[in-house]
């Protein structure tokens, strides 16, 4: 059932899901028409359509009362949206709108998929709909169009560039589409929903800087909705500890970025996978995070005096695989039951980082006394935290000489099957080789007696 507040749709579901599907044919063509006219450039006749079609789904919550239209509605557009881009005549007239541009990029799909998770998740909830599919319709759009016709300080992602301005133009945005509605329309108090607003075009911020060839469209609405779920239910004070962490790691970053050898896009990762794994285990889940950033940067220039390649956020989505799930893992266990592997893994980065540095660094120092000396490091990092989140024990003792024992034996079987050479792979192998790695030691801590 909707709730309190929603308006009982008079339409027939399936006479409301033919007006929508002419409403988007019409966008269609219209777009496509008003581009040819204006001589727009191809990226601004896109965002026309990505407008419009986030205007049309925003009345879904006052002409659906059921979720299962939405999903009728969601296979329809699918198939028409293939249509367009396959069918020559199709992709030329009414498809010019939506495939004018250069790169490669299924947005509309990830769109169409966004808007019907988003609106299965909000159960009939309007403001848990609406401000989510609000910051993909116009934030997203603005963030683009200002990246285009403004960006002067662009950052590295994946798969092009994106810009610093175009981010901005985008937080500020998202801020006012999450804010208004949440202090007009909700019954959060007004510090709340600052609070609550701030908090989300941060994060959301975040995402989109990171995703690439449209996969924004699916990962922004979504995410901004299962984090509105949550903080909806937060107090002032925990909506405040959140806003003023997530402000110094990017401060932090910002600071120190020239200082690092990671991208923007790695750096911008790395400020999410710390922030989430703050937000599900605590501060002992975050600090080895500063720990393990603050050594990156103590050696990059050494470093690049030597090999000057980037890292990028391949590096990131390496430690995410090994580490989160055992962040998330604490979220619903308790005791900091899931610490010790979690630090085990994160420990297993830093000493196969270390003992590659090392190769580096000082070509002549030999594969052993390299990786032992990396594995150390990484051991007593290990101990170090594990002996300021709990106290001192012959089980903790036990935790640190089992890292001490399983890190060298991880760098070996790193370097087996991953060549080190001063201009490092850019593909993703090394670093799922990394992952599987670290992942698979954490596991040994982990079977050990909980702290």
């Amino acid at each position: 059932m909707p709730d309190e507040g929603t308006v009982v749709p008079p339409l027939n579901p399936f006479v409301a899901i033919l007006l929508v599907c002419l409403a988007l044919t019409g966008l269609l063509f219209g777009a496509t028409a008003l581009a040819r006219a204006l001589r727009w450039q191809p990226e601004s006749a896109r965002k026309l359509v990505h407008i419009g079609m986030g205007l049309v789904t925003l009345t879904f919550p006052w002409i659906f009362s059921e979720r299962w239209p939405v999903l009728v509605l969601c296979l329809l557009a699918m198939a028409g949206l293939f249509c367009v881009r396959v069918v020559p005549v199709l992709r030329a007239g009414a498809g010019e709108a939506l495939h004018g541009i250069a790169r490669v990029s299924l947005g509309e799909f990830w769109f169409t998929l966004g808007v019907a998770l988003v609106f299965w998740i909000a159960k009939g909830n309007s403001i848990l709909y609406c401000v989510p599919i609000l910051i993909l319709t116009i934030a997203d759009a603005a963030g683009a169009l200002a990246g285009i016709r403004y960006g002067r300080t662009p950052f590295a992602t994946l798969s092009g560039t994106k810009s610093i301005e175009g981010c901005i133009a985008f937080l500020l945005v998202a801020f006012f589409a999450a804010h208004v509605p949440l202090l007009l329309l909700s019954d959060i108090g007004r510090t709340e929903s600052l609070l609550a607003a701030a908090i989300l075009a941060t994060m959301v911020m975040l995402v989109e800087a990171i995703t690439t060839r449209g996969l924004d469209n699916f990962v922004v609405p979504v995410g901004a909705c299962l984090l509105l779920q949550q903080y909806l239910e937060m107090a002032p004070a925990a909506l405040a500890s959140r806003l003023v962490v997530i402000v110094l790691l990017l401060a932090s970053v910002l600071l120190l970025r020239k200082e690092s050898t990671l991208d923007g896009g790695g750096l911008t990762g790395g400020v999410m996978l710390a922030f989430g794994c703050w937000c599900l285990g605590g501060f002992p889940f975050l600090v080895p995070f500063l720990v393990l950033f603050g050594k990156h940067v103590s050696v990059t220039r050494r470093v690049r005096a030597v090999s000057p390649s980037p890292h990028n956020l391949l590096a990131v989505f390496s430690i995410t695989g090994s580490c989160l799930p055992w962040a998330i893992a604490e979220r619903f266990g308790q005791d900091l039951r899931f610490l010790a592997p979690f630090l085990l893994a994160l420990a297993a980065h830093l000493a196969i980082l270390g003992g590659t540095t090392l190769s580096v660094i000082d070509p002549k120092r030999g594969k052993g006394a390299r990786i032992a000396r990396a594995s150390l490091a990484a051991g007593l990092l290990v101990y170090l935290f594990e002996l300021l989140a709990v106290p001192p024990s012959t089980l903790l003792l036990a935790h640190g000489g089992l890292a001490l024992v399983l890190l060298p034996l991880g760098g070996l079987l790193f370097e087996r099957f991953v060549e080190i050479r001063p201009d490092p792979p850019g593909d993703a192998r090394r670093w799922w080789i990394q992952a599987a790695i670290s992942l698979a030691l954490s596991f040994a801590a982990f079977l050990l007696p909980p702290l």
